[in-house]
């Protein structure tokens, strides 16, 4: 796949369950678009296979045409229950900023990784 047209751009990289995740979309040429949509999921890697385990529905960030440069900011909340995110030798857990342009032809799309910290023990 080509370059995105858009880029994710997180305030912070380490997040706690339930807390909101703040950053931005920034838009790196111009595009002719329909809507801007940000979201927040948790991916479920091995080495046969990916798949969303949480999907929390998106957010529309803005709609029609956007202008190289521009930035469109988002907060998304995570789950209060999320899983934290887990590396092993089988296989990973990850939360991830998804965001995309839905525009004709190939929508644009960006990501960005996010950890998320095991509870505190009580």
């Amino acid at each position: 796949m080509g370059a995105s047209v858009i880029r994710v751009a997180l305030d912070a990289g380490r997040h706690a369950p339930g807390e909101v995740v703040k950053g931005s979309v920034v838009v790196t040429e111009t595009v002719g678009a329909r809507s801007l949509y940000a979201a927040v999921r948790c991916v479920e890697h091995s080495p046969d296979y990916a798949v969303a385990v949480t999907d929390i529905p998106p957010v529309t960030l803005a709609e029609g045409e956007l202008a190289a440069g521009s930035g469109y900011a988002f907060a998304l909340t995570l789950p209060g229950d999320a899983l934290p995110t887990l590396r092993s030798t089988h296989g990973r857990i990850l939360w991830e900023v998804v965001a995309w342009v839905d525009k004709p032809g190939r929508d644009g799309r960006a990501r960005a990784e996010l950890e998320v910290a095991a509870p505190a023990a009580v």
